[in-house]
C-alpha cells in the first residue's frame, strides 16, 4: 500500500500588491506542496519571513526544500536559479513545470552534464507526476 503523506503549516498567500507572476509562483509552490503530499511526502509549509536572506518554502520528510516554477524553455536557466536557490536557501529544491514546456528528462541532462554544487535532492513535477534525482556524489 503507497504511503500517505501529510502536509502541515498553512499555505502562502501573496501580499496584497503583488504582480501577476508572484501570484503565479506562490499558487505553484501551493499546488507543489499539496502534489508532494499526495505523492506521500510529510511537507510542512513554512511562513515567509518577509527578511532577506534564507528564507526555504518547506520541510520535506524534515529537510528544509525551496520552490520554483520556471515558465523557461531553457534548461541552463532552470539549473542557473537552482544554483542560486541551493547557495542561499536550500539543499533540496521543488521544480514546479506546470507553466514550462521543458521535460524531466531535459533537466534531468542537463543536470548531469552541469551538476550543481551542494543540490542534495531535486524533486521534478509536471502534470500531477514525479521525479526525484538524488545529486551525483
Amino acid at each position: 500500500m503507497a504511503k500517505i503523506g501529510s502536509l502541515k503549516g498553512e499555505p502562502e498567500l501573496p501580499p496584497k500588491n503583488a504582480s501577476p507572476d508572484m501570484i503565479r509562483s506562490i499558487e505553484r509552490q501551493n499546488e507543489a506542496s499539496k502534489g508532494l503530499a499526495q505523492a506521500g511526502y510529510d511537507v510542512e509549509q513554512l511562513a515567509n519571513s518577509g527578511k532577506k536572506g534564507a528564507n526555504p518554502d518547506l520541510r520535506i520528510n524534515g529537510e528544509l526544500a525551496d520552490v520554483f516554477s520556471p515558465i523557461t524553455n531553457s534548461p541552463i536557466s532552470v539549473l542557473k536559479t537552482i544554483t542560486g536557490k541551493v547557495e542561499t536557501q536550500a539543499s533540496n529544491i521543488v521544480v514546479n513545470l506546470a507553466d514550462s514546456p521543458l521535460t524531466f528528462d531535459q533537466i534531468e541532462s542537463a543536470l548531469r552534464s552541469n551538476p550543481v554544487e551542494g543540490l542534495k535532492k531535486l524533486y521534478l513535477m509536471k502534470g500531477g507526476e514525479f521525479r526525484v534525482i538524488g545529486a551525483a556524489k
